[in-house]
């Protein structure tokens, strides 16, 4: 389940990690200090919003109906001149009056760039089988723990860890076409079923996805017991009914965390307090432990300070090794920034590792963001800011990844 995420194509992939970044410095051209603090904002912080949010989705859901997002969410409840009882059951009442299942995209786990066009477990995974192009890639992170039965949860698009997506990892050796190997996954998505995909770089940056392990280390027979049973789900269809808890081996649909769940049910593992067994259940469970990769490449950026006629953008390169990044002189539009296209005023710099550095950026009429990029193997590691403030020294950042040379 995804929260009120539609998947977008990649050149439309924006707005990965955000993120408000404060820098303490002075205005320097060359060099700033590292922002003593920062302030990272992954979901919207408005408990309120968030509680009557959950509460319209589990009585939705019940019914097998869809809700609007949370952002349609927020702009009826302002609209509305109701106490907050009051304006749940209105909301329940226009999803029971709802004919399509147009909003469900919203909230539902979608076919992504990582999901591969068939269910068919090929020996070798061919050309084919990988969608537009994108081909795994493990330039940025370390993979060395990543284990058979380990669970990768994505944000991106939750509310307060609201739902998300889960997927179970079922080899950390595949093999594919051009002789590399990759990390394989099993997950029920809306559009598929229950098929393929993969764990790599980009889904970790673009899709704010984190590896989840078992506090208790699996055993090897029940790691081929999970294996076993995701693959003999292969096919079966997603289901919108996030409020059953099926682990019937012979049952014909999933939704996303269901499927993990019955795997583990499978595989004699027990799973404390899984009532609901939603995407955040298994975030807040006992039994899992959150286990971020370790970045190979880290690189970070700030605001330093700045005025109308340039601003003073901060680098920082936490990798052992020197990089080259490319950033535009002189501002540009969001839009061009984060697709990593219509830039005419390219520069290249070395950060060098375990270092910091500064760029200048030039004012640019009606512009209103930075751009930086660098090549991250067969990928293009992408940061960019806009809402650029010279009083306080912050800006919005996010990260992202595009497939190609561009």
């Amino acid at each position: 389940m995804k929260t009120f995420f539609i998947i977008l194509k990649y050149t439309s992939a924006v707005s990965a990690l955000a993120a408000i970044s404060l820098c303490a410095c002075e205005f320097n051209q060359t060099q700033c200090a590292i922002p003593s603090s920062r302030i990272h904002k992954r979901f919207i912080d408005n408990d309120v919003l968030i509680d009557l949010y959950k509460k319209a989705y589990e009585l939705t859901i019940k019914q097998g109906k869809p809700l609007c997002n949370f952002e349609q969410f927020k702009e009826l409840y302002a609209e509305y001149d109701l106490d907050d009882d009051s304006f749940i059951k209105e909301i329940v009442r226009l999803s029971n009056e709802t004919t399509n299942n147009s909003c469900i995209d919203f909230y539902s786990s979608s076919i992504a760039s990582y999901i591969l066009k068939d269910n068919i477990d090929y020996s070798s995974t061919p050309a084919s089988s990988f969608r537009d192009g994108f081909i795994p890639d493990y330039t940025m992170f370390d993979y060395s723990n990543v284990e058979v039965g380990d669970l990768l949860i994505e944000f991106k698009g939750a509310v307060g860890a609201l739902t998300g997506h889960v997927a179970v990892v079922v080899d950390v050796h595949k093999s594919s076409f051009n002789g590399n190997k990759y990390i394989q996954t099993i997950e029920s998505v809306n559009g598929a079923g229950v098929t393929f995909g993969y764990y790599d770089d980009m889904r970790i940056v673009n899709y704010n996805t984190t590896l989840y392990k078992p506090k208790v280390a699996l055993t090897r027979d029940q790691q081929e017991r999970i294996k076993y049973f995701a693959k003999s789900q292969l096919g079966d269809d997603y289901s919108f009914n996030y409020g059953d808890k099926k682990t019937d081996f012979n049952a014909e649909s999933w939704y996303c965390s269901e499927l993990v769940y019955a795997a583990y049910n499978y595989a004699g593992y027990n799973l404390h307090n899984m009532d609901r067994v939603w995407p955040d259940d298994f975030v807040e469970s006992e039994d899992f432990v959150k286990t971020p990769l370790i970045r190979k490449i880290d690189l970070s950026i700030w605001n330093c300070g700045g005025s109308f006629v340039s601003w003073s953008i901060g680098i920082r390169n936490n990798s052992s090794v020197d990089t080259q990044i490319d950033y535009n002189t002189k501002m540009c539009f969001t839009n061009d920034a984060s697709s990593r296209s219509n830039l005419n005023d390219l520069k290249t710099i070395t950060v060098a590792s375990n270092s910091t550095a500064a760029v200048s950026i030039g004012f640019n009429w009606f512009a209103d963001a930075i751009a930086l990029s660098y090549k991250s193997g067969k990928n293009r590691f992408i940061m960019y800011g806009n809402m650029l403030d010279g009083t306080i020294s912050s800006m919005m950042t996010y990260y992202l990844m595009l497939p190609y040379e561009k």
